[in-house]
């Protein structure tokens, strides 16, 4: 008994000694905890008009840099268009020459129609396979996408006028609410009643029993 009780105390001032040794603070180092209060506190002194202003700087740098590169694809298009397609030189050129070149072009333009179709072909034979792909992922997961379902504003008039047209175009409807009402009235009352007279029949008996 002696022995585990000096092996406890051992143990209980080695976990004193441990907690000692770690630092108090536990928490981030103070250089971020300086950072996010700086970038905070920067925040804090922006007003709504200097939000505004640096924003409105954002939005137009993008919109320049859009332009930038709509200008750069616009002239690596000129570009490419005058490397493949130099310009032609019809001068000095017989009736012959210009026929055999009329030909030339017009072959060169079903051959590019042609290649134009096959392309258009491929492309929707491979959309055709990845929607097929996408609904057999689908069938596996069980997971269908649910269609997009357009928006619409019920109003009591809305309502009261899809009723009203229902009625003028089908006068023979019937409405299976209040028939359905008034059959759960019905059946409320006939089991009140029923219950009221299986009451009285007992009341009755027990009057006999007691009189005999």
């Amino acid at each position: 008994m002696e022995a585990r009780r000096k092996k406890a105390e051992m143990r209980k001032r080695e976990e004193e000694a441990r907690k000692a040794e770690q630092p108090k603070n536990s928490g981030p180092p103070p250089e971020k905890t300086q950072e996010k209060s700086a970038l905070s506190s920067f925040k804090s002194k922006l007003s709504a008009g200097r939000k505004l202003n640096i924003k409105t700087l954002m939005l137009k740098k993008a919109k320049e840099d859009l332009a930038q590169e709509a200008a750069e694809r616009e002239s690596a298009k000129r570009k490419y268009l005058e490397d493949v397609l130099p310009p032609l030189k019809l001068g000095g050129l017989s009736k012959d020459a210009l026929e055999s070149l009329c030909r030339d072009l017009h072959a060169q333009i079903e051959q590019a129609e042609e290649e134009r179709f096959e392309a258009e072909y491929k492309v929707k034979k491979n959309d055709q396979e990845i929607e097929d792909l996408n609904m057999r992922i689908m069938s596996f997961t069980g997971r269908f996408k649910k269609p997009e379902l357009k928006k619409v504003k019920v109003t009591p008039e809305n309502m009261l006028n899809s009723l009203a047209e229902s009625r003028r175009t089908k006068p023979g409807i019937i409405d299976f609410r209040a028939n359905l009402k008034h059959v759960e009235r019905e059946g409320h009352d006939s089991r009140r009643g029923s219950s009221s007279t299986t009451k009285s029949e007992g009341m009755e008996e027990n009057l006999n029993g007691e009189e005999d």
